[in-house]
């Protein structure tokens, strides 16, 4: 950690137990020393709330931004020298609808449509491990809907001086 060759993938799928952010399945990606593709890691004012705030997949019906908040959890994963991959899946019978800059309060409660059936989201992440080549990630996400829903893939990017350097190196 806190070299110029750290790298890592990390991958939020386990329950939020009181957490209160729509983070579930989101990465964090940090290459060569630098970050590049981080979840947003907001404070507590505003709160997070939003999943379009995190690097993961939203939905909305009527194209309207909405959170999916069902109960989050690590379907599988295996780590090597040369690969890490894990798999999770979020499930939820509701969206609910939260304004853009929530106030800054716990336990809120939103407008909700509920789903006859649950929306699941499922994502796979891959970390390949380049050795003396680069690392790279793959990420796949999936969903099925019981209902008609807008799918939008929320990815946040970051690229500071130290992430150019590192990727302009080799």
């Amino acid at each position: 950690p806190g070299t110029p060759s750290e790298t890592f993938l990390s991958f939020k799928a386990g329950p939020n137990q009181g957490h209160d952010h729509g983070d579930q399945l989101s990465i964090h990606w940090w290459a060569y020393g630098a970050r590049h593709s981080i979840d947003m890691m907001f404070g507590y004012n505003p709160r997070p709330l939003q999943e379009f705030w995190h690097n993961r997949m939203s939905f909305g019906i009527d194209s309207a931004l909405q959170n999916m908040d069902g109960f989050s959890r690590l379907v599988a994963s295996k780590f090597g020298s040369q690969f890490d991959v894990a798999v999770g899946m979020v499930s939820s019978h509701r969206l609910r609808t939260v304004p853009p800059v929530p106030p800054g309060i716990w336990g809120a409660h939103y407008p909700e449509n509920p789903l006859s059936v649950p929306l699941n989201y499922s994502r796979s992440t891959l970390l390949i491990k380049g050795g003396t080549e680069r690392d790279y990630v793959v990420l796949r996400d999936t969903f099925e809907s019981p209902e008609p829903v807008t799918a939008y893939v929320n990815q946040w990017y970051m690229q500071d001086d130290t992430a150019v350097a590192s990727l302009n190196s080799n």
